[in-house]
């Protein structure tokens, strides 16, 4: 045979190995006949809120708990700081320690009634008869080294006749069994206690404040 021919021959047998070494270098082992299809880079989110809440397994018919306000930091409610008294709801804001609210507030507007400072004296006067009178029977020991009554009245103004209508008092600095017959003593007393109100106008209900040393 002619030694072109058998050059030839041996080249097209050449080429051909390099072309089924090419492709099987370019199939993928253990390819499978089903395309893979690559997973969604976010995950999907729940429909309903009963996917996001969780049920406590040792009450299997509970509701679904879901995460609410406080558990996004929300502050805790301070309805342990809110006291009725005499009627009036009081809600004490104030922030860090301090001794509860035990007396109606006593809040005047700046541009509101105000009553002739002579009728209150006439009014604290006649009240803190009813305060000895009503702590005498507080003995020494009980008494700190400043006791004194502190308290919130509401009085009432009509046909130039002044009247309490409302008494709550607290004593402070006295201990012992003593003080809370001594309070009820004076707020019971001091209810309808009357003074002349000169040329005031009449009023329904116009708040007083009582600081008294107890004597």
């Amino acid at each position: 045979m002619n030694r072109r021919v058998l050059l030839a021959i041996a080249a097209v047998a050449v080429l051909g190995a390099a072309l089924v070494l090419f492709l099987k270098l370019r199939e993928p082992t253990g390819a499978s006949a089903e395309p893979v299809s690559a997973a969604p880079t976010t995950p999907a989110r729940p429909s309903t809120p009963s996917q996001v809440g969780s049920r406590d397994p040792a009450r299997p018919g509970a509701p679904i708990v879901t995460p609410g306000a406080e558990g996004r930091g929300a502050p805790p409610d301070d309805a342990t700081k809110e006291v009725t008294i005499n009627g009036i709801r009081i809600r004490d804001h104030r922030t860090g320690t301090h001794a509860p609210i035990d007396l109606p507030p006593n809040i005047h507007a700046p541009d509101s009634r105000k009553i002739s400072p002579i009728l209150t004296n006439d009014i604290s006067q006649k009240l803190q008869a009813v305060m000895s009178e009503c702590a005498a029977s507080v003995p020494s020991e009980a008494r700190g080294t400043k006791p004194r009554l502190e308290g919130t009245i509401s009085i009432a103004i009509k046909d130039h006749q002044a009247r309490i209508t409302s008494s709550a008092m607290q004593l402070r600095d006295v201990v012992g069994a003593s003080v809370d017959p001594t309070k009820q003593c004076i707020e019971q007393k001091s209810l309808g206690i009357a003074t002349p109100a000169g040329d005031e106008t009449d009023v329904e209900s116009y708040t007083i404040s009582i600081n008294f040393a107890l004597r």
